[in-house]
């Protein structure tokens, strides 16, 4: 990390909210194309979408321009596949059509985005571990397997595996999220506004892999 990163996130607030905007937008963009039916198949594989709709067409496939607007009406659907093209998220093929590179879909190392995810995930997970630690009856799910003594090409094959599982895992639980989001209604403002009581949730996977003896410092 830069110095002048460090200095920057020194001189947040320690409630700071800070969100990149790329996060804010992009996030919900990839989202919705992997977990919504009208843009990922039943597999929850994201579909090649048309750039555009056609004009005069009554029924036809949505677009990437519906999707963009689905989320955002700040931003021109056009500038939004600029910037995605850019980061290798997205690819155009034959000038009219857009496919999701899902494995590319990742934050760039040191950038505003990865910084964001590496503080609030390290945030949740320490908070979950925390209070499961003082409660009687552990609230958060904070569950590990780990095995020790194996060949380098067994870990190779059990991280492929455990990459598989759980990007499977994080589709299905997006797809139910959407899904949850999209069957509800929206809360109206009132002297008790709902809004207060909206509830926050992150679902994490990860996983390490190290030489073993490194952890305890052996040879």
């Amino acid at each position: 990390m830069h110095r002048k990163e460090i200095k920057r996130l020194r001189s947040l607030p320690d409630d700071s909210g800070e969100i990149p905007e790329v996060v804010t937008m992009a996030s919900q963009i990839v989202a919705r194309w992997l977990g919504s039916a009208d843009y990922a198949d039943a597999e929850g594989r994201p579909r090649i979408l048309p750039r555009q709709g056609q004009p005069g067409l009554t029924a036809q496939p949505a677009a990437f321009e519906d999707l963009v607007l689905s989320v955002t009406t700040d931003v021109r659907p056009r500038a939004v596949l600029d910037d995605l093209i850019s980061h290798g998220a997205v690819s155009l093929i034959d000038g009219d059509r857009v496919r999701l590179n899902t494995h590319a879909f990742i934050p760039r190392p040191g950038g505003a985005e990865q910084m964001f995810y590496f503080a609030r995930n390290l945030h949740d997970h320490v908070a979950a571990a925390s209070i499961n630690i003082v409660s009687d009856r552990p609230p958060f799910f904070d569950r590990s397997v780990h095995y020790d003594d194996l060949t380098p090409e067994q870990a190779e094959t059990l991280r492929a595996y455990a990459r598989e599982v759980a990007m499977h895992a994080l589709l299905e639980v997006n797809r139910k999220a959407l899904e949850l989001l999209e069957g509800g209604s929206a809360p109206e403002a009132g002297p008790d506004d709902a809004r207060d009581n909206r509830q926050r949730v992150n679902l994490g996977i990860y996983l390490y892999q190290e030489r073993d003896g490194a952890l305890g410092g052996g040879a």
